[in-house]
């Protein structure tokens, strides 16, 4: 599925539109990124430097694996947010004795 959308990403930054190309792929997970962004980096996005994600780090992402074989030799501690749009963030980890869950 992510090949679909980094294909589609990928099409709008080669068309000149890196901003659409980044809604591309937080469209359902992340739907105010650009918000964030600013929030978090007032300027953040004229500052950006499209062409290095685009061009050198977003390629290696299709060729990075990550699947039940790798994740059964992680044998410290994982710490493991989680939440939906709107919700806050809860917190469960994994590989140490079961607590209840925290909200964030």
């Amino acid at each position: 599925m992510f090949g679909a959308v980094a294909e589609a990403s990928i099409g709008r930054y080669r068309a000149g539109d890196p901003e659409g190309a980044t809604d591309v792929i937080f469209a359902e997970t992340i739907p105010d990124w650009r918000e964030n962004v600013e929030t978090a980096s007032p300027g953040g996005l004229a500052k950006a430097d499209w062409a290095t994600f685009y061009e050198t780090e977003f390629a290696g992402v299709g060729e990075w694996q990550f699947g039940p074989e790798q994740a059964a030799v992680i044998d410290c501690p994982v710490l493991s947010p989680e939440g939906r749009p709107g919700e806050p963030a809860r917190c469960c980890r994994t590989g140490i004795p079961p607590r209840p869950l925290r909200t964030l």
